[in-house]
């Protein structure tokens, strides 16, 4: 019951809200004011996302947020273990985020235009010379005042492991200065892909660590090796407290 009622709240408020938000968002892209374009999206997409996670059951526990800048922009990274992770951290964070994406999500009906217009940025992992003008489409986004997300494992664990971490995504702080925060998301797995694919309740922990300067590192590689180590070590913890 959950899934379907999830599905048909996302299908629905898409159908909605569509040609409002992409009406006023477009209003201040030709304007030339991206980040009150991103913001009139946000303005509503936050209460969809509220009810998705609503639907979903989850019992969140988020902590560490209050400690970022509201009037600064940030490169959130993240570890994948589901496909709540998105609403999950663009809802419990106080600074909302577009997300580095695949970019078959640009190909869906609807969403892939909301995405392009909140300033989303699609990565083509097959084709270099697309994936670097991504990355530079990214690092005007980061400049612009804008946050974004990343997970650099590339795809979701659908578990507690952890893949390893691929540092392209990362140069998105290296070249545009601004800070990384680490985020820790535990158990999101349990909600969807533990389940075969249907919605069930479950306990979530999301922790945002302290934020780290892109200065204080070599170069993509290196920054990428800390914050797999942090991340990881985080979800270790969480492992043993629950065991």
């Amino acid at each position: 019951m959950r899934t379907l009622k999830m599905y048909a709240t996302i299908s629905i408020n898409l159908i909605k809200c569509n040609n409002k938000l992409k009406k006023n968002a477009l209003k201040f892209h030709n304007r030339g004011n991206s980040l009150r374009a991103y913001q009139s999206i946000d303005d509503t997409v936050i209460s969809f996302m509220e009810k998705i996670i609503k639907i979903s059951g989850a019992r969140v526990n988020a902590t560490g947020f209050d400690t970022l800048d509201k009037n600064e922009a940030y490169l959130f990274v993240c570890n994948h273990q589901s496909n709540f992770d998105i609403p999950l951290l663009y809802t419990y964070s106080p600074i909302k985020m577009a997300f580095v994406a695949k970019q078959e999500m640009r190909k869906i009906p609807i969403m892939g235009k909301l995405m392009e217009l909140r300033g989303h940025i699609f990565m083509n992992r097959n084709n270099s010379k697309e994936a670097v003008k991504s990355i530079q489409k990214g690092i005007e986004v980061l400049k612009s005042g804008a946050s974004l997300a990343v997970f650099p494992e590339g795809s979701r664990s659908k578990g507690e492991a952890m893949g390893s971490f691929k540092p392209g995504a990362l140069r998105l702080a290296i070249k545009s200065g601004v800070k990384v925060v680490p985020v820790v998301i535990s158990g999101s797995y349990n909600l969807m892909e533990a389940n075969g694919g249907r919605v069930k309740p479950a306990d979530v922990e999301i922790k945002c660590l302290d934020p780290l300067n892109p200065k204080d590192y070599k170069d993509a590689v290196k920054l990428t090796e800390e914050l797999e180590i942090l991340i990881k070590n985080e979800l270790q913890q969480n492992q043993s407290i629950k065991e």
